[in-house]
């Protein structure tokens, strides 16, 4: 099934819309306008084929599915003879290879006059101490083979798919991206 567009003014629209509310017989304007196609293309003797409104619906959603998934096809089709990898896939790379940071509960918070950031960032600190895990930009590009401006976009990604990760830039001045736990 393909797309056609064409413009018509928001009055004509409007009026439309209101019709098919109002009828009852059609599913949507799509609806209509692809029974009024049928209807002017038969020979005045056959009657149009109706097709059922929930199928319309179905087909309807089965086509934008189809179409999201032929975009995301494409992009993954650039990406694999660009050789790059796609941020999505990057970000998980990244979210897999930094240091866990448990979060402080509220049983320690409450127990001191520090904030719960503060008490965050002193659980960082300690978890960089002990650990062995690629934190900062340049332990983590060397670490996933990949550039600075790929990881900063892994971890934009991250943040914005509201996933709990912790910057910090230690005493030397050097960045650190780590993943948190969930605050209890």
């Amino acid at each position: 099934m393909c797309r056609v567009n064409f413009k018509i003014d928001n009055e004509k629209k409007e009026e439309i819309t209101r019709y098919v509310e109002q009828s009852r017989k059609y599913s949507s304007v799509s609806h209509f306008f692809r029974l009024a196609a049928n209807k002017e293309m038969s020979d005045e003797d056959e009657q149009p084929q109706e097709i059922p409104p929930k199928v319309d619906r179905t087909l309807e959603q089965i086509t934008a599915e189809l179409e999201e998934i032929r975009g995301g096809l494409s992009q993954i089709s650039i990406q694999l003879e660009s050789g790059n990898r796609d941020t999505e896939t990057l970000a998980q790379e990244v979210y897999e290879s930094i240091p866990r940071v448990p979060a402080a509960n509220s049983a320690e918070i409450s127990s001191t006059s520090r904030s719960a950031q503060e008490m965050d960032y002193q659980h960082a600190y300690s978890v960089l101490e002990n650990s062995e895990k690629p934190s900062t930009m340049n332990e983590i590009t060397r670490e996933l083979n990949a550039d600075k401006k790929e990881i900063k976009e892994a971890v934009h990604h991250l943040k914005s798919n509201f996933l709990p990760i912790l910057e910090m830039v230690d005493e030397d001045g050097n960045k650190h991206i780590l993943k948190q736990e969930e605050r209890r």
